[in-house]
């Protein structure tokens, strides 16, 4: 059996509780269910410990209990993949709306998903701000053209409810007004590291909508137009100032 396959196996066999997979190894004192035992806690413990350092929040928000029926939940149903502890959780927001009682907290899974953003953003490669006078040397016929590129290290998101709120009431460290209104409706967040320092703030639907576009890889014709549908006062100008000063946009080609 190939190393990748036998790794792939025994990962497999811990993770469903199956002792026939320590055939491998040389018979011991201890009986083969409690070598596995061992095997699986060790595993599960590391995982929901990785789990626990991405997603603060949501442990606060369910309680120990919660969070660790659902990350055992998580790790058997989403074995890692990479040697790289930090690209492990991504699908535990997608799981989180799923498990028994989550109707009862339905902005769960955003909150989920700003965590991993977080998480994401801050592990993201560095890039070079953006040199505005490199915009100078575009002829005005080409603008529609260009196609803006976002910083590595910023993440979109929106959400029916004010998940930022939500997020910030329930930090660690935070102090302050413990209330939250539901009721006060949905946002559209840019979560970006500045300077090591992780920042989340609501921005405007229009511009949201153009930095979605870009995001996707649309040209700056096409950015215009969804904002413009979004609010027919849309200042271009202004945006892009803003957004490359702030280094969200961080770079451009034709």
């Amino acid at each position: 059996m190939r190393l990748s396959a036998l790794e792939t196996s025994f990962r497999d066999g811990v993770l469903a509780g199956d002792p026939a997979v320590l055939a491998i190894f040389e018979p011991g004192e201890l009986s083969e269910k409690k070598r596995l035992d061992i095997y699986r806690n060790n595993a599960f413990s590391n995982y929901r410990s990785a789990l626990e350092a991405v997603y603060p929040v949501i442990l606060r928000l369910v309680g120990t209990d919660y969070f660790s029926r659902a990350a055992q939940r998580y790790v058997q149903r989403y074995p890692s993949e990479s040697g790289d502890i930090h690209h492990y959780g991504r699908e535990f927001c997608e799981l989180l709306g799923g498990l028994p009682g989550a109707a009862e907290l339905a902005y769960l899974p955003d909150v989920a998903r700003l965590e991993w953003f977080i998480h994401e953003a801050f592990h993201a490669a560095d890039h070079e701000r953006l040199d505005p006078s490199r915009l100078q040397s575009i002829h005005s016929e080409d603008y529609p053209r260009l196609r803006f590129a976002l910083n590595p290290a910023a993440r979109l998101l929106r959400s029916d409810y004010p998940i930022r709120r939500i997020w910030q009431v329930n930090l660690p460290d935070y102090h302050g007004e413990q209330r939250v209104d539901l009721n006060e409706g949905g946002e559209m967040l840019l979560v970006m590291r500045r300077n090591f320092v992780m920042e989340v703030e609501a921005i405007a639907a229009a511009d949201a909508a153009a930095l979605m576009s870009f995001q996707r890889d649309q040209n700056f014709g096409q950015a215009l137009d969804a904002a413009l549908c979004i609010d027919p006062d849309f200042d271009i100008g202004s945006f892009l100032q803003r957004f490359v000063l702030n280094e969200t946009i961080v770079d451009f080609h034709l």
